[in-house]
Order: C-alpha cells, then structure tokens, then sequence
C-alpha cells in the first residue's frame, strides 16, 4: 500500500467535524496510546533478553519521549485528517506494529547498517514513510487553516486544545509505564487527570503554564506523589472556574495574576508539607491536605 493510498482511504473515511465528541476523543487517545506504549515497552524487554548484544540499542525507557512523539504525530496527523476516531486507531495499531517489526528484523539480520543514529530511529522514520508519508501534523495544521469550514468551527478550535491536552497526558503516561508498580494502580488518577484537562482546557487558554508545571512536577517527584500533586493542582484550578470566577476575571492580566499566586501558594504548598502522607490519600477531593490547600488559594485570591 503507498503512502498517497493510504490517504486516500483516510479521507474518504472522514467524518462531519459536527460529530466530534470531545470527551470520547480524549479518552480513547489515552486508552491506546497507553495500550500501545506499554506493549511496545515489554517487547523491548523481551527482544533485550533475546538480544544481549543489541541492549543499549532497544532502551525503551531512553527513548520512550522520541517513540512517544512518533505515536502521538502520528495519530494526530491522521486525525486531524479525517476527524474518524476508529480509522485513526486502526492505522495507529498498524504503525506500531510495523515500528516493531521493523526494529525486530533489523536486530536479526546481520548486515544491517544503521541509516540514521539507532535502529529505534530507523525504524520511526521508516514507519512515518509507511503510514503518513511526507505528510506532517504540522502541514496537515497548516492546509486546516486554509479551510473556511473548519476555521470557523468552534469545535474544531476545541479538538485542536483536546490534541495539546493529549500531549501533556503523554508526559504524565510515560511517568505511570516505566513505574515498576502495577498500572491499574494509577488508573483512575489519570483518568480523573485527563478529564481535569478537559475541563480547564475549554474555559481557559492556560497551556503554558500546565505545561511547564506538570513537567516540573513530574521531574521532582516520583510517580505516585506526582500525579497526586498534579491532581491537586488541577482540581483547585476547576473549583474556580465551578465558582465562575474567570467570568468576571477573562482579561489576559487577571488571569496571569492568578496564576502566579496560585503558582507561589502551591510550591509554597509542597515544600511545606510532609509529602509521605500522599500515599495514604485515597479520595483527593476529600482528603485534608486538598481542602486546606484549596481554601487556602480561594480566601487569598478572592479577597
């Protein structure tokens, strides 16, 4: 199948944008995007031990963010094409599948020369050429732009903000793959997480700064602490926007004065409190440590 075929198929599978559902579409991305990555994390592992030699050229967890971004550019890619959320799954499976396979005969075959730095990057630039082709997110965002229809639909804007909070999700999910702790543990915080984002997302235009919070977050704690943290941080953002609060606070200046208290309160936050007492949390929403933070932030800021 060449690559033009394969967008001939996409497109003539494209749905009416007016069907898009926003939640759907962000919980069906985090539920393959973990399935596939955890997949392809314990056939490294497996093809490690049937390779000892080649160890240092399957290391998943080193280059868990370049097989993150093949994934997630690739799905995206097809889906903003086509706005099907099934087509999308289906020749995302299959781009895994050929991303592996690639890396797996190329491992066995002795006279294989390593085109670019790895086999891992070789077998990603391989796979784009095999299911977008010389296509990019970043050319099919640019060919959107230039339709009237789709640049004049408010959900469309909506499923480009759900596309940077699949981005952000993929950083939290690499944290919860390469924990050595069972995944289900982690299950319904990220889940609760994703919805978070969803949430915050369509209210307010705060990317940047979850963005870079999160990403903090995540490097200075460990898995299960981050995510609480991560939680906290998000559910005090959406009690004030249940209190209506960015109703009457919409200019640019007032909502950068809230972040930056609440950006002092709540590393002021962490550094204050025994951390340790986060593994015992079981409901957030109702834990003492989530109520006085949260009051804490809404007497300061609403005063």
């Amino acid at each position: 199948m060449t690559e033009y075929n394969i967008f001939e198929i996409v497109r003539s599978e494209k749905k009416n944008i007016s069907l898009v559902s926003l939640p759907q579409l962000n919980k069906v991305f985090v539920k393959y995007y973990m399935k596939f990555m955890s997949d392809l994390s314990t056939k490294f592992k497996d093809l490690q031990e049937e390779n000892a030699d080649f160890i240092s050229q399957l290391d998943f967890e080193g280059n868990i963010e370049s097989i993150g971004n093949f994934i997630f550019h690739t799905f995206y890619s097809i889906y903003l094409t086509c706005f099907n959320i099934h087509i999308s799954i289906f020749f995302l499976e299959r781009a895994t599948l050929l991303f592996y396979e690639f890396i797996s005969l190329s491992i066995k075959e002795k006279d294989y020369q390593i085109e670019s730095t790895s086999y891992i990057n070789d077998a990603i630039i391989f796979t784009y050429k095999k299911t977008i082709g010389n296509v990019s997110l970043e050319t099919i965002l640019q060919e959107n732009k230039t339709n009237q229809e789709l640049n004049t639909s408010n959900i469309y804007q909506e499923v480009l903000q759900v596309r940077n909070i699949s981005f952000l999700l993929t950083k939290i999910l690499h944290q919860v793959i390469l924990t050595t702790e069972p995944q289900e543990k982690y299950k319904k915080i990220y889940k609760s997480i994703s919805e978070n984002l969803l949430h915050i997302y369509k209210t307010i235009d705060i990317d940047q700064f979850l963005f870079h919070n999160v990403n903090k977050i995540l490097y200075d704690h460990d898995t299960h602490n981050s995510l609480i943290l991560i939680r906290i941080l998000l559910e005090t953002i959406n009690e004030f926007i249940e209190l209506n609060f960015f109703d009457f606070n919409n200019e640019e200046s007032d909502i950068e004065d809230f972040l930056n208290y609440l950006e002092t309160f709540f590393y002021k936050f962490v550094s204050n409190t025994d951390l340790t007492i986060l593994a015992n949390i079981i409901d957030i929403k109702k834990s003492k440590i989530y109520m006085e933070f949260k009051d804490n932030v809404l007497r300061y800021i609403t005063n």
